[in-house]
């Protein structure tokens, strides 16, 4: 049987070369030891309306297919992974054509899951027929025009060069293109946006610290280890998603993670190492109330919390930390599956403003679809920066 450094899907670059692309390594009793300690945490750390069944699910899926191609999964469920699947040019939604699905038809049992597997199959039997999309356009053409756009743009801004950094293969994401040899994803690129917007009101290479928190899979914070190496990163988020998290950066900087089996007994952030990176369960949050830190990263996950947990978080964010990233919906996330109220870009102000000074705020650009950084193609997706008043 192969070692899981030995079991790997082969990446091919433009000039067909063979990549490795290792799995992840599956660690059930590491996952086991983290739900375990979710059940005693306090309930307002505790996975909130959106995620208290999505949790569930994914524990579920971890248990029975383990982290083989988790960055190649065909799945809403898995968001952390979205967009690094290969895009169809045809992704039929059966379940959106009322003829097939209304009040009548959703009373026959199993009717829903029969139109999600008709549409995978039907997408891919138009898929492998000869077609052409517009302008003559294929899925390569958009991911090169994606590079290029989001590599002028950052260096118009004068940042790091994307050119610079690539994205690990770990976890073998199935949509990877190449630029001179070098592997991206459009989810790569989206990171590398959102941390070059933020790099030109903060100047990573005199700051030693940053707190992220619903880290998810941890490709921001692959990101910032990359490009500054000396950065001590803790990375906070809920199990089972702090699992992945944690074995994707193990994949990648095996000598600079401290595991959830050393930090789930710390009871201070005083004597952290510096350069490492320390993955916390987001109920040892409060820590980092005494703990001068200088920039706080979030993308997305505070609008997926309730109002009160948001609240919670942002009053530990305003005490303690010199700089603050959001990349947040406007208006509140009108796509919740799971019930839950909404969190309006009008509560982080609230929160934020007393103790710090707006620097930058845009709407979120989209790699694969740059006009969205139109507000009149965007009004749902923010991203900002704000810096403490002296």
């Amino acid at each position: 049987m192969k070692t899981p450094d030995e079991d790997h899907s082969m990446k091919r670059t433009e000039n067909n070369l063979p990549k490795p692309a290792p799995q992840l390594q599956d660690d059930l009793e590491l996952l086991s030891l983290m739900m375990s300690d979710l059940e005693s945490a306090p309930a307002i750390y505790k996975p909130g309306s959106y995620w208290a069944q999505r949790s569930q699910l994914i524990l579920k899926y971890l248990k029975t297919h383990g982290l083989r191609d988790l960055r190649s999964v065909h799945s809403d469920l898995l968001t952390f992974a979205k967009l690094e699947h290969q895009q169809l040019s045809y992704n039929l939604q059966l379940n959106h054509i009322r003829l097939l699905s209304n009040k009548f038809t959703r009373i026959i049992p199993g009717w829903r899951s029969f139109l999600d597997r008709l549409s995978i199959f039907a997408s891919n039997f138009l898929n492998r027929r000869p077609h052409q999309s517009a302008y003559r356009v294929t899925p390569y053409d958009i991911q090169l025009l994606a590079y290029h756009f989001v590599d002028k743009t950052t260096r118009d801004w004068q940042t790091t060069p994307l050119s610079s950094v690539e994205t690990s293969l770990a976890g073998n994401p199935e949509e990877t293109f190449y630029v001179d040899g070098r592997p991206y994803t459009m989810e790569f690129l989206l990171k590398f946006w959102n941390y070059s917007f933020a790099a030109k009101s903060i100047d990573f290479k005199s700051i030693n610290s940053v707190v992220e928190i619903g880290s998810g899979l941890c490709q921001q914070i692959e990101i910032f280890k990359k490009i500054n190496p000396n950065l001590t990163i803790l990375a906070f988020d809920i199990p089972p998603i702090l699992y992945l998290g944690e074995q994707y950066l193990k994949s990648i900087f095996p000598d600079d993670v401290v595991s959830y089996r050393e930090t789930r007994s710390l009871s201070s952030l005083e004597d952290l190492a510096p350069g490492k990176i320390y993955m916390l369960p987001n109920w040892k949050f409060e820590m980092t109330q005494k703990l001068d830190y200088d920039l706080f990263w979030n993308a997305r996950s505070l609008g997926e919390m309730d109002p009160d947990r948001v609240a919670h978080y942002l009053s530990y964010i305003s005490a303690s930390a010199r700089s603050v990233y959001l990349h947040q919906q406007v208006v509140g996330d009108g796509s919740r599956p799971f019930g839950g109220e909404n969190v309006y870009w009008s509560q982080y102000e609230d929160a934020l403003n007393d103790h710090f000074t707006l620097a930058d705020r845009s709407p979120t650009m989209f790699p694969w679809r740059p006009s969205t950084l139109q507000r009149t193609h965007n009004n749902f997706s923010d991203e900002a920066v704000w810096l403490k008043k002296n």
